[in-house]
């Protein structure tokens, strides 16, 4: 499986396309959760035995998402 990274320039070029929209914190919330929910519904799902899952891959990816934007957006 070939996983492709985006590079600098293209990440660059997304924060500026998000602020000349105008996206104000509670958009770009939606907006990723949106993105976090389909991109984990396309993964494959592990069962093993052990332990059961207590909080699933999409919650902890938003959890992480809310600490990283909190951080951008304090004073």
């Amino acid at each position: 499986m070939v996983i492709s990274v985006p590079n600098q320039d293209y990440i660059d070029s997304v924060v500026q396309a998000i602020h000349q929209q105008s996206l104000n914190h509670e958009r770009l919330r939606k907006l990723l959760f949106a993105v976090i929910d389909q991109f984990c519904a396309g993964l494959p799902v592990v069962t093993k035995p052990g332990r059961k899952v207590t909080y699933p891959d999409n919650a902890i990816l938003k959890i992480d998402m809310l600490m990283h934007l909190s951080l951008f957006s304090a004073p």
